[in-house]
This record gives structure tokens, sequence and C-alpha cells, in this order.
């Protein structure tokens, strides 16, 4: 890991230091700064301040935030802009009385213009289409399209935010992202760091294409499918897995599964181990979905597919039993399918997944473990701030429910949920927390919570001991045990 943790502290370093010329670009005599909306704003020396917190930082002579440094107080946070001719080293400013509007911003990414609709009536009311820079209103309505199922998914009263989230299009069609985003160094070092997190993982693991071309176990059938997304024109990938013996007529249960990624790392075909497990023991269907990763595709692009696929299912009553369906996934996997069940609400009836990250933005990290865990990977902390830059570059959008699992309202989850950690897992505390006081709170609900001893993220994918293998077969079919109690069986 330690190559990886140099590149990530390298990328963190550079960031720091094109964040202070975005400052130094912006300063004005007079600290004078123009507002996205028109106006303008006071704030003398403000700049001078912010770069040298920001300098300060880098040169390790300050306790100053890592992530980012204190802008001028009226306004929210500096970024590099991207305009159709290249790199504007200036920040654009976002101020307070942008709280104020009515019609809130989708989304606040550099690389794209916001351009806002007149207001709508119902639960379309907050959407607010997303075209990129250069683009005509026209050109980009194809993303401004929203089925009804995809309207009326909400994430429960208390979350606003993802409510919102849930009813915007997706900021990214077929190709990713617009062309003037080549431009941005910082796409180009997040690109350069994927790539070589991308090698090292193929080197060790197989590439996709390897994992997804391994047979299925005798006795299972599986078909390539592509499920239309919310973007015109681009579908998604999904690998379906069913008993071979069973009637192609016949309508059985279903589980939607996520691979896990960081939302970064192609691993879509990873988890045929528990695909395989999964339709011998329940006899049902099993969805495996691809999903857009980062930088290319940056968020929402994964949540909105993780959300058009289980649209999709619910649509066809004619093919799945449709009032047996339940989402499973595994690290990144699991937090969309967390989301997503937060989403559809009374439709899914049971979740069981495997080290989920309740907070992924998390400012502050564990301590690193002194056990040895017996099978697993340790999340370096500059690891997975490389990650969640990868994915998820504004900022303001980490404070989202859909990725923020603690703020979703916890009585729209599913009745049956099984979750299990590794103790040695960075993120066991937080899940264990979180779990263990959803069933305290909902009575109602049956949430199972399992700390599996000595091994560390990951473990169910190489383990490397019998002990190992043992505890993913037990953990595997517990997961199969919630969701086959869910179904009635």
């Amino acid at each position: 890991m330690e190559p990886t943790g140099t590149i990530a502290k390298a990328l963190s370093k550079t960031t720091q230091i094109w964040q202070v010329r975005a400052c130094e670009g912006r300063r004005a005599g007079d600290g004078r700064l123009n507002s996205d909306q028109g106006g303008e704003h006071d704030v003398p020396g403000a700049w001078d301040e912010a770069a040298a917190n920001i300098q300060a930082t880098h040169n390790g002579d300050s306790d100053v935030g890592r992530h980012s440094a204190p802008a001028p107080a009226n306004c929210w946070r500096p970024f590099a802009a991207v305009s159709m001719h290249g790199v504007d080293p200036s920040p654009t400013i976002r101020t307070k009385s942008d709280a104020l509007d009515p019609h809130p911003i989708a989304s606040s990414h550099p690389y794209f213009e916001q351009r806002r609709q007149a207001p709508m009536s119902g639960a379309c009311r907050h959407h607010t289409s997303m075209i990129p820079a250069g683009e005509s209103a026209d050109a980009g309505s194809g993303r401004a399209h929203l089925s009804p199922s995809v309207v009326s998914a909400g994430y429960g009263s208390a979350a606003a935010a993802s409510t919102q989230a849930a009813q915007r299009p997706s900021l990214q069609g077929e190709r990713g992202l617009p062309y003037p985003f080549i431009f941005s160094p910082w796409y180009w070092l997040l690109k350069l760091a994927a790539t070589f997190f991308r090698g090292v993982t193929y080197l060790k693991r197989g590439t996709e294409r390897y994992l997804r071309n391994l047979p299925p176990l005798a006795g299972i059938a599986r078909e390539r499918l592509q499920v239309p997304s919310r973007d015109k024109g681009r579908f998604i990938g999904v690998d379906l897995y069913r008993p071979a013996d069973a009637p192609a007529t016949a309508k059985l249960p279903v589980i939607v599964n996520w691979h896990g990624s960081g939302w970064l790392i192609p691993s879509w075909g990873e988890d045929r181990e528990f695909v395989n497990q999964a339709v011998k023991a329940l006899r049902c269907i099993v969805l495996d979905c691809n999903y857009r990763k980062g930088p290319e595709y940056p968020y929402p692009a994964a949540h909105d597919d993780a959300d058009d696929v289980v649209e999709w299912v619910l649509s066809q009553s004619e093919r799945f039993d449709i009032d047996k369906v339940a989402l499973s996934g595994f690290s990144a996997g699991a937090a969309m399918a967390l989301s997503t069940s937060n989403a559809f609400s009374g439709k899914i009836r049971a979740l069981s997944a495997l080290y989920p990250p309740i907070d992924m933005c998390k400012s502050e990290m564990p301590p690193k473990p002194t056990r040895q865990p017996r099978s697993g990977v340790y999340l370096a902390p500059r690891v997975v701030k490389l990650f969640n830059d990868c994915y998820v570059p504004d900022l303001e959008d980490r404070s989202d429910p859909r990725l923020v699992i603690a703020g979703l309202d916890t009585a729209r989850f599913p009745d049956n949920i099984f979750i299990a950690t590794g103790d040695i897992d960075l993120l066991h505390k937080n899940d264990k927390e979180y779990f263990e006081k959803l069933a305290a709170t909902h009575k109602n609900k049956t949430v199972k919570f399992v700390s599996v001893p000595e091994e560390e993220h990951g473990w169910d994918k190489n383990p490397l001991v019998p002990e190992s293998v043992e505890a993913r077969d037990s953990v595997y079919r517990q997961m199969f045990d919630n969701i086959s109690q869910a179904w009635g069986k």
C-alpha cells in the first residue's frame, strides 16, 4: 500500500497548491469578489487569509482542515472554474445569498453550467436541469427526462436534500463528462491515480472482463442484460443468474446486487461466489449490476444507476415476482443498496449487505489496527480520501444522505436487514453503532449486525485461510436466511 499512499499524498499536496493559485488569481486589491449571481461582495483581504491558510496546511505549519481551507465569511467554497476556452484559475464564489434561492441548485460541480428551469408543481418542483457547458437547452433536454417512478422515489421528510438528489437526472450522459472537463489538472491527477489503482488491482485479481467470464456453477444459467437508464440512449449492464432447471417463464423472486469498488475500481463480477450460493440456496434470480465510477463519472452517477435498475425491476411484473425483491451489496455497493432500499420504501422486502461505509466522507478515520487480520485489505486514510475525491469532488455533495447513510429516515428501511463487518475493518465501529441503534429504535424491524472476528475489509473476496472461508460461508448463509425470512420461505 506504500506506493498508493504516496500517490494519494502527492495528489493532496498538488490540489492544495492549485487552490492557492486559484485564490491568488481571484484576489483583488480591495478584496471585491464577484458572486455567481452577478453581484459583488466586499471581503477585504479575505482571499489573502484563505490562501495563507491553504499554504500553511501544505507546509505542515497549520492545523487547518486537510481537505480545504476556510473560505471568506460570506462565501461557501472556491473551486477552479472551467470554461469552453480552458481552465480559468479564478475560483467561482457561491455566496450565502444562494441559500435563499427558491430554486435549489441540483449540483455545484464546477464543470457544468447550471441553468435553472421555471418552478414546477408537485414532486418535480425542485428539479433543475443540468446542461453541460456550451450545450443548448434543447440538446440537454434528454438529461432532464424523469419517469414518474423516479420522481416518486423519496428518501423521507427528514432527508430533503436526498429527495432532491433522487429527483434530479444523472449529470453524465453516455460519453461521460463534457469536453471542457479534460482541461482540468485536478481531473487528470485523479485519472492518473485511478489508472494506477486499477492496474494494481487487475494484476492481483484479474480484470473485470476476466471476472465476468468465469463460468457459473453447474445448474446455474446466466444472461447478459442491458437495462435502460434515465439518460436517453444509455444502458446499464446487468448479469442475470437463475436456476438452470427453472422454466424460462417462471416468475422467481429477485435479489439485486452491487459489487464493491470504492466508486473507483471496476469490480463487476467479483461477487461470483455470493451470486452462485444465493441462486443455489434461495432458487431465485440474482441480478449482478454494474454502475459508473469516478473520476470519469462523479456523484451521483453510480447512485442513479442503482435507482434506475431497481425501478426497472419493479416494472417487470411479467418477468419477476416483484412482491419478493431484496437488495444486497458489498462496501460501496452495500452503501448504494442501503440508500436505494430507503428510496423505494415499502417495495423492498429485505436487505443483506457487508461492510457498508455509513459516512464515506468522515473527516476522521480510526487509527490503523494493531491486530493482524486473517484476510482482507487495510483501508488507508489517504486511499479513502482518493476514493472520495474521485467520486465526490464537490464537497457540498458529501453531506447528501444518499452518501451519509446516517442522514436517512430509518423508518423507510426494509423490515429485514442483515449487516456484517470484520471487527478489524476501519468501518466496523461506525457500522456496529449505527445498526445496533437502528435495531433498538425500530422494534418492529428485524435488524441484525454481525461482527466477524479477525477479518478486515473485503475478507470474503479472497479468503486466505480456511477460517476465513468458513466465516464467509457462515455470513452468506445468514444473509440468505434474512432474505428467506422476508420472503416467507
